[in-house]
């Protein structure tokens, strides 16, 4: 062989290593942009199910006062019935159970 031939066989050798060094790197960076385009992604879905929570979760909590208010509203007039019931019969019912247990 040649001297010509063994620098040639060197150049063709170095070069190699050089394409399989840049496929290695290129590998490693499409590695890393997989994984900071799953991490992206689970960031972006993570975010779009806390929105929903956050926003379902202030409607709940609208019903809940708006029920609240509802519910204050009805027991109110309820006690009111009652004590306006209590207040127009109060005599008569005392009658009534003072008639009853002495009879």
């Amino acid at each position: 062989m040649e001297i010509k031939d063994i620098k040639e066989l060197i150049a063709f050798d170095q070069k190699t290593m050089q394409d399989v060094v840049d496929i290695h790197d290129k590998k490693n960076e499409a590695l890393k942009a997989l994984a900071k385009e799953k991490e992206d992604i689970k960031k972006k879905t993570w975010d779009e199910v806390y929105e929903k929570v956050d926003a379902t979760k202030k409607e709940l909590d609208a019903k809940i006062a708006s029920d609240a208010l509802v519910n204050t509203k009805t027991f109110e007039d309820g006690a009111k019935r009652i004590k306006d019931t209590y207040a127009a019969n109060k005599d008569k019912w005392v009658k009534e159970v003072f008639e009853r247990c002495i009879h």
